[in-house]
């Protein structure tokens, strides 16, 4: 008999996604996850009384009826309850002056013009480019139509091969040359600013209530409400494999678990290292091209006295520091009241950087710990000052609660380069569509890396597809029964292993 007993790697979005979607098709699962808590990098902890969000700036797939939502409402992540639209994307500044993009499109449009009625026709050949991309996902308001403007995907598709600062460039205020870049990073595809915007201004890129933490645990609640069995704080270091096949896992403590088939939902790293074996070509051109570099941040975040002196989030200058760039991005979570004690608000600072400096990052921590503590401090003071600098009510009313750097992404997450999300976009899509793992008849793939750019989507997404491929494969081998190395053939490989180390078999 088979009893198709699925044991995922990873209990991030993928992993949890994954879990759901097999205890759904019938299957018995086990996630297994070396953190303490579920979610991977969709996570949140408390410093000081107060609580840190690591992950959603917006949530594709917010918006009833649209895109995603339904994925993560099956997933138990939202619901329309559980929703909070903010009325900015971000706001940048230069030299006093300000720009924001606002929920309300129309409302950007205005105040771009307003800026620089010299830049006329590049603001409205962009804001016709993000109502085409909400055409195309079906979120375009009525509100928002404008009587003979042109709505096209080739108003869209115009912009895949242009890198943020080529954006930038075409406009001639400074502002608006800047605030393209503060998007995220000046390589990274115009495409994914105007795909992310449209989104948003569609009411389709909102965030969840109680932040990233709360999202990841209802979806756990989800999982394990299905029967799904969750093992925290139990890493896999090694496999258990019979030929083809993969029978089992040996976990960080010794213990070994058989299964019948393995779903990888963590980095392709940890994934192929642990197979024993090279990554394909094609997941190489993802993840380790130099074409394609990963990015990470540093970041930090304060509890301020009094009610925070911007809305959402903001970009500002910050010129004149060693350890920071001359802008970096602020974050306030006034939405949410249980983050903060009353009367004050968490504060954080996001600052994007490439992957040699990620390297920089994590070799630091690993060769000189006390080098790595000074420069995270020093980091952190000059983001301070430069809050205070721009805003000089803050003035000995921010405490640091916390800092952290891609030596942190890679330490809890083992994620290549202390990644978070995937790669840089530079014009061109990479794409894996196959979730099989070469070599390996019961092994599946479900991380975020198969699909730039990566992300909760295509975790969300990953987990679904990793399991209907696998679904693919108990059909066949349910009519090859001879071909399956069940659990209890795995339970005689274990019982060799183990009796060799003169240790009992039992689970």
């Amino acid at each position: 008999m088979i009893l198709e007993k699925v044991l995922i790697v990873g209990g991030g979005v993928a992993g949890l996604s994954a879990g759901v979607f097999a205890q759904m098709g019938g299957l018995e699962t086990h996630i297994y996850e070396k953190h303490f808590i579920p979610g991977g990098n969709l996570t949140g902890w408390d410093r000081q009384g107060c609580h840190i969000d690591n992950c959603v700036h917006w949530l594709t797939g917010t918006r009833p009826g649209a895109g995603y939502f339904d994925f993560w409402k099956t997933l138990g992540a939202i619901d329309e309850n559980t929703v909070y639209q903010p009325e900015s994307f971000y706001t940048s500044e230069l030299d006093g002056q300000s720009v924001t993009f606002w929920a309300d499109i129309e409302k950007t449009r205005r105040g771009m013009l307003e800026l620089s009625p010299a830049d006329e026709k590049e603001i409205n050949r962009f804001i016709r480019a993000v109502k085409s991309a909400m055409k195309m996902e079906n979120i375009l308001d009525e509100e928002y139509v404008v009587k003979g403007e042109k709505l096209s995907p080739f108003a869209v598709l115009g912009y895949l091969r242009t890198g943020l600062k080529e954006l930038g460039e075409r406009f001639s205020h400074p502002l608006l040359r800047k605030a393209f870049s503060d998007y995220i990073m000046d390589e990274y595809s115009a495409l994914a600013l105007i795909m992310a915007y449209a989104a948003f201004a569609g009411g389709n890129g909102g965030l969840p209530v109680g932040g990233s933490r709360a999202m990841a645990e209802r979806i756990a609640e989800r999982y394990e409400s299905l029967g799904g069995t969750l093992h925290l704080g139990k890493g896999i270091s090694g496999l258990i494999r019979k030929g083809d096949r993969v029978c089992g896992a040996i976990l960080d403590d010794g213990t070994r678990v058989g299964c019948d088939y393995v779903i990888f939902a963590c980095d392709p790293y940890v994934t192929y290292s642990l197979l024993g074996q090279k990554m394909p070509k094609g997941l190489t051109k993802n993840v380790a091209a130099k074409k394609l570099p990963v990015y990470s941040s540093l970041q930090c975040a304060f509890v301020a006295d009094g009610k925070a002196p911007f809305s959402d989030n903001v970009v500002i200058e910050s010129k004149g520091y060693d350890d920071i760039p001359d802008r970096i991005i602020l974050r306030e979570f006034s939405h949410e009241a249980g983050f903060a004690p009353e009367g004050k608000n968490i504060i954080q600072v996001l600052i994007y950087i490439h992957d040699e400096q990620c390297d920089e990052w994590i070799g630091l921590r690993a060769n000189d710990r006390a080098t790595y503590r000074e420069r995270k401090a020093r980091m952190a003071a000059a983001c301070a000052d430069a809050i205070v600098r721009r805003y000089p009510e803050l003035d000995g009313k921010l405490t640091l609660l916390d800092s952290w750097t891609p030596a942190t992404y890679h330490r809890y997450f083992g994620s290549h380069g202390g990644a978070w999300m995937g790669v840089l976009l530079p014009g061109r899509f990479p794409l894996v569509t196959k979730r099989n793992v070469k070599g390996v008849k019961n092994a599946f793939l479900a991380t975020q890396w198969l699909r730039a750019p990566g992300g909760l989507p295509n975790a969300v997404t990953g987990g679904d597809e990793a399991v209907k491929t696998m679904m693919k494969r108990i059909e066949r081998d349910r009519k090859r029964p001879s071909e399956v190395i069940d659990i209890t053939r795995a339970g005689e490989y274990i019982a060799v292993a183990y009796a060799k180390r003169g240790r009992s078999t039992e689970r």
